[in-house]
């Protein structure tokens, strides 16, 4: 038989709504409740039937409640379903039942088990409430660290990119200065061989003029036809600083040796012109 029907005079549920523990696979059993309580006058099958439906309660919505329902009491004391399940439950119904309460929601609720299940939900909320504050604190605290690395990561970065730019900067700055100075210096060096110690009086001779690489502006002509200004200014660049490029790269146009090889014939060759050169002036020019 199903009790379905509520009445006005029945007691309020002893478990709020939301109270239930489906995952929960133990159940805090009052130890004097069942040895010393009204559980421990019952007979063998209304005991075990009362147990069962104590534990099977546990896992209910609310918690610590049973529905009341025949059948399924039936069930859950494992009598099985049917005619003789019912015969069988109806033999131990008020035993086992002994410590349920029906309230008005339609449910029995077991005295004893209530206060347990209200106690293990107030726990679960704190830990619930401990697990939030414990996780927005960790949250709260990798911010921070991550806030505080960021600007760590800033000054080290400043402090280390800054005199190490700075430093380079300067070792640019003196590098070009020291190339510069050694052009300057090799290119005085190369006007004094050419034009000699003195002249006639005392006066400096006039330095052979140089045509520096990219000035080139007009095809070369050649026995075998012309060379572009292009290629003239790429050979040009090998040849630079001396006396007459364009005669250089004649030479190596009608030279039949790979280019490796015929550069480096005519820089030889170009500076020893350059030697004589200079020779025969401070010679012409020396009165000794």
């Amino acid at each position: 038989m199903i009790h379905t029907a509520t009445t006005s005079d029945l007691p309020e549920p002893l478990i709020p709504a939301d109270v239930s523990f489906p995952s929960y696979l133990w159940t805090p059993l009052d130890i004097n409740a069942v040895t010393e309580g009204e559980l421990s006058f019952l007979s063998g099958d209304g005991f075990k039937a009362a147990i069962m439906l104590m534990m099977k309660s546990w896992q209910e919505k609310p918690a610590a409640s049973l529905p009341d329902d025949d059948r399924r009491l039936a069930a859950f004391c494992g009598f099985g379903r049917g005619p003789a399940a019912l015969a069988l439950w109806e033999a131990v119904k008020v035993e086992a039942l002994s410590d349920f309460t029906l309230c008005s929601d339609g449910r029995r609720y077991s005295r004893t088990l209530a206060p347990q299940a209200l106690e293990a939900w107030e726990s679960r909320r704190q830990q619930i409430e401990r697990t939030r504050k414990a996780r927005e604190a960790r949250n709260g605290n990798r911010q921070t660290t991550e806030t505080t690395s960021a600007s760590v990561a800033e000054i080290v970065t400043a402090s280390v990119t800054e005199p190490a730019t700075a430093s380079v900067t300067a070792s640019i700055r003196d590098q070009t200065t020291s190339d510069h100075t050694t052009l300057d210096h090799t290119a005085s060096d190369q006007i004094a061989v050419v034009a000699g110690k003195g002249g006639v009086g005392g006066r400096p001779s006039q330095p052979v003029p140089r045509r520096k690489a990219g000035s080139i502006t007009k095809p070369i002509v050649i026995s075998q036809g012309t060379i572009s200004p292009g290629t003239a200014n790429r050979w040009a660049g090998q040849f630079n600083n001396l006396p007459d490029i364009e005669a250089a790269i004649r030479e190596a146009a009608q030279s039949p040796m790979p280019e490796n090889e015929w550069m480096g014939t005519i820089k030889a060759r170009v500076s020893e012109q350059n030697d004589k050169a200079s020779e025969a002036m401070v010679g012409a020019d020396c009165p000794f």
